[in-house]
């Protein structure tokens, strides 16, 4: 097809790609001589330009650096067409193949695309295939920015505009096997919680540089509806059990304990921005340098827990946490930020220096110190000096659970 012109206006120069929902050519609008990109489906009918025309509709609604700008959407003959702005980069997975991505990369990355999908969620669309390949690293601006293509497969679950609803059969499993949430397989209900599993999917995939689960499609769907994916760190060791808890709860079976896309950017940022600074620290031209992490004002007091229970921790450490403490954490339902800032209910803090520990004891956030196996003076001291309770070191991911259990217990109970 290349030197066809498409609507009379659009002439087919070369491929780009080819997908599930069409085939995307580089091409010249002849009315306005500047180069653009356009999608073609060449069968569907009234559905395929359907799905065009919605494709328009969601780029049109949503506005954001993060999403892709839509120029013309039409029919010419058989041929149902979406023109796009053309960009100038190459796919995640294209750039994560040849240059696999360090940890505050794949972060960014991943912070940068649910960003940009909590903008597509706050209007009640779906993606329903992110993936690598639907993940667009544009540099033509000044800086590089990740652009969330194809939203040929989405649809809004809640919108006063029928087009926008959703146009596949509900029996038919629509989306890409090797990210698919469990929900999606089952034809159950589908919402922006089945994004945010997928996005876990390619974050681990940058971690590792394979996807959770692999095998044929009948695997995949196995593995993702019955199977814990494996743990990061026993593929890449050099992962901070941080992230292990972050995938794991965006890999949830469950949907609604899924965290949501502005808690995922929030989270990946802090976790990147903490072991920057942590390395950063570990220099020793900067040590005597290094900031105190000190707790915000107490004006900005943070409410106590509810009756149901709040189960927010802040973990403060020196050193790396172990594995082991950040998944017995999750397994008790707790949730882990490492910023400072972040709402919490309890500090988990290890090892810190003494001028950051003495700030956290004096704030109003109960504080689980840490003191060397055998110290009772350290941890009578830390007492004394306002800790909620100690644990000794080397830590044990149960003992410190059990700990803070009871911490959140006795301050809920003081707080009725």
């Amino acid at each position: 097809m290349i030197g066809t012109v498409v609507a009379g206006r659009y002439q087919l120069d070369a491929m780009i790609g080819s997908g599930g929902t069409g085939t995307v050519f580089r091409a010249l609008d002849l009315r306005l001589q500047r180069p653009i990109a356009i999608k073609l489906q060449h069968r569907g009918g009234e559905v395929a330009l359907a799905r065009l025309q919605r494709e328009a509709r969601i780029a049109a609604l949503v506005q954001t650096a993060g999403m892709l700008r839509i120029l013309d959407v039409g029919q010419d003959g058989e041929l149902a067409y979406l023109a796009m702005e053309l960009l100038d980069g190459e796919t995640l997975h294209a750039r994560a193949t040849r240059h696999p991505p360090d940890l505050s990369r794949a972060l960014g990355w991943t912070a940068s695309c649910a960003k940009t999908m909590a903008a597509v969620h706050a209007h009640g669309i779906v993606h329903r295939d992110l993936k690598p390949d639907n993940l667009f690293l544009d540099t033509q601006a000044t800086a590089e920015v990740l652009v969330v293509l194809d939203f040929g497969l989405a649809f809004a679950t809640e919108h006063e505009d029928p087009a926008l609803g959703r146009l596949s059969d509900p029996d038919q499993t629509a989306g890409t096997p090797t990210y698919m949430p469990p929900e999606q397989i089952c034809d159950a209900e589908v919402g922006p919680p089945a994004d945010v599993y997928a996005l876990g999917c390619v974050l681990y995939e940058l971690l590792v540089g394979e996807p959770p689960y692999s095998g044929d499609r009948a695997q995949l769907l196995a593995s993702h509806l019955y199977a814990a994916p494996p743990p990061v760190r026993e593929r890449s060791p050099w992962a901070p059990p941080e992230v292990e808890v972050l995938l794991q709860q965006m890999l949830g079976k469950s949907p609604g304990r899924r965290p949501t896309m502005p808690m995922v950017a929030d989270q990946c940022r802090a976790i990147a921005r903490f072991h920057t600074a942590r390395a950063e620290g570990e220099r020793p031209e900067s040590r005597s340098t290094r900031a105190v992490t000190l707790p915000p004002p107490r004006a900005a007091r943070t409410p106590a827990p509810t009756e149901a229970g709040s189960r927010r921790v802040l973990v403060l450490a020196s050193g790396t946490t172990d594995g082991e403490l950040a998944i017995a954490l999750a397994a008790n339902d707790m949730e882990l930020t490492m910023d400072p800032g972040a709402p919490r209910d309890v500090v988990l803090a290890l090892d810190l220096p003494e001028a950051d520990l003495a700030a956290w004891l004096a704030s109003d956030t109960p504080v689980l110190a840490s003191a060397p196996s055998g110290d009772l003076d350290r941890a009578m001291h830390l007492v004394q000096q306002g800790a909620a309770d100690v644990v000794t070191t080397p830590v044990r991911g149960d003992v410190v659970a059990r700990k803070l259990l009871r911490i959140l217990r006795e301050r809920a109970r003081r707080t009725r």
